[in-house]
Order: structure tokens, then sequence, then C-alpha cells
């Protein structure tokens, strides 16, 4: 009996790094990218990049879903409500607008824009294109170093969320 309740612990805590990520990680990003907007309309941004839009879905970096969602045909315009965090993480990185580095690596102790952004991706990927975490879960030491990075990146430089009664 106690191996299926240390089991269901470990899965348990995969879907918290994966709901972390996927609720607090994408307002972040997205307010961020609001924040960077402030002077610019979303679709007038868009518009003028375009072409690196086009080409991040001809090279398969968008889908056809994001890409729609960006360009809406029935004269709604996008926002930022609408964007995962894998799109929203990818504008951010790829419009020359944002001042982004396009291809960082972050190195332990990095706390630049780059590095956090990267970092969001990293364990998001990991996550979403892992099926072990579902099966076998994440095991405690891991959960808690992931947890206190992602929530580093989450609570103290961007929006002081809390997270305790997340936790």
């Amino acid at each position: 009996m106690g191996d299926e309740v240390h089991e269901v612990k470990e899965k348990v805590h995969a879907v918290y790094l994966y709901r972390l990520l996927t609720l607090i990680g994408t307002a972040i990003v997205r307010n961020l990218i609001d924040d960077r907007c402030s002077d610019t309309p979303l679709t007038t941004l868009l518009a003028r990049e375009r072409k690196v839009i086009k080409n991040l879905r001809a090279a398969r970096i968008i889908t056809k879903v994001q890409f729609d969602l960006l360009y809406l045909k029935r004269g709604i315009p996008p926002t930022t409500a609408d964007f995962d965090l894998t799109l929203a993480i990818c504008l951010l990185r790829s419009l020359k607008h944002f001042g982004l580095k396009p291809m960082y690596t972050p190195q332990p102790g990095d706390t630049s824009l780059e590095a956090d952004l990267c970092r969001l991706r990293m364990y998001r990927n990991e996550l979403a294109h892992s099926f072990s975490f579902l099966t076998a879960g994440i095991q405690e030491q891991e959960f808690n170093d992931k947890w206190i990075d992602i929530e580093g990146v989450c609570s103290q430089k961007y929006n002081n969320v809390q997270l305790e009664s997340f936790n």
C-alpha cells in the first residue's frame, strides 16, 4: 500500500509542475507581451512582423492553429489571452519588437529574461513531451528543485505570484 501512495504522490508532483507552468507561467509570459506592446497595438505588431511569423510557420515552429490565432479572418483582433505558453514564448523570442536573443541557453545563476523564458520553455517541453511523467511521475527531490526554479521565474521577478496554496 505504501508504494502505491508513493507512486500517486510522484504523479501528483508532475501534474503540479505542469499546472504551474501552464497557468502561472503562461499568464506571466502573456503579461510580458502586453507590457512590451503597451505603445503598439498587437495587431500592428503582428502585421509588421508577418514575414517573420510566416517563416516560423513554414519552419513548423508554430502550428497552423497558432498562426490562425494571430491572423483571424473574421475581423476579431487577436489578444494575448488566446496564446498558449509555447506561442507566447516563441513570439517573445522571435519578434524583433521585443529585442530578445532568439536562441539562448541559460547558465546556472542567470536570471535574465532570456534565461527565464528558456527555463519555462524547457520545463514545459520536458513535461509536455515526456510520457514518463504520466506513468512514473516525478520524485520529490526533482519536484522540489524544479518547483523552486519555476517559482523563482514566476514569483520573484515578474509578478510576485503567491504560490503557497498551489504547492
